[in-house]
């Protein structure tokens, strides 16, 4: 059985680290941040990482610190106790909902993923709006900056390719993804020139051929983990 934590003489619990008036602007009644200025708080965070630790987990990903629920005290702090343990752990925060490259050049040393748009679905509005993200961040040469044990990658969402659900419903119905083959090949080849990490949002169980080849497609993924320096270029076109 745990014991409440001790210091300066008395007992801490999680109503004296939790801030009610910091909930998570999607889900206010789910979540709440960490009073990081205080031993008891860093306390939490510190056993709770530690954990993941000893679980063998090598990936966290943190919502509600980001974005427009931006808490750059617990980002840092997060960061510092990772740095703690002596292997190392992935840290992806988010959401992406307003971040711009003057934001993210606060915090991007101390993190490996940040989401830089809002939720990704399978619509061509959604995919589309990430052209003048992605190149906004690729001048602001934040694209493979310096991060937490290494460096950090600006995060455009999943891919939501394959047998989906609709948002907000957690047991279907299932349906195929709405964009058409070419449009999943435009937004694979967008992530994998921004150097996004690519993480799949289909049911892996029901893949098809065709999203395997797309997911797989050897000349992207050289793209997306060897290519250096990828920025937008103007296209100039002429007739003769």
């Amino acid at each position: 059985m745990g014991k409440p934590y001790l210091e300066d003489g008395r007992q801490w619990t999680a109503r004296d680290i939790g801030l009610s008036h910091r909930t998570c602007a999607w889900m206010t009644h789910g979540f709440m941040s960490v009073n990081t200025n205080i031993g008891a708080g860093r306390a939490f965070l510190r056993s709770l990482y530690r954990q993941y630790a000893d679980w063998g987990v090598d990936f966290v990903k943190v919502d509600c610190i980001f974005g427009t629920d931006y808490s750059p005290e617990e980002i840092i702090t997060i960061s510092e106790l990772l740095q703690e343990i002596d292997r190392p752990i992935i840290l992806s925060i988010s959401p992406g909902t307003a971040v711009t490259p003057a934001l993210a050049e606060n915090i991007s040393d101390h993190v490996n993923m940040y989401r830089i748009t809002g939720d990704d679905w399978d619509n061509w509005k959604d995919v589309s709006s990430h052209f003048g993200v992605s190149s906004s961040f690729a001048t602001a040469k934040k694209i493979g900056a310096t991060g937490l044990r290494g460096r950090s990658w600006p995060d455009l969402d999943m891919l939501p390719f394959g047998w989906l659900t609709d948002p907000s419903v957690n047991q279907g119905p299932h349906r195929k993804c709405n964009l058409t083959l070419d449009e999943q090949k435009a937004q694979m080849a967008l992530w994998s020139m921004t150097k996004s990490p690519l993480m799949y949002g289909g049911d892996l169980r029901n893949l098809d051929d065709s999203t395997l080849n797309i997911i797989t497609n050897s000349g992207l993924l050289k793209i997306n983990h060897y290519s250096r320096n990828n920025m937008e270029v103007p296209a100039l076109e002429a007739s003769y």
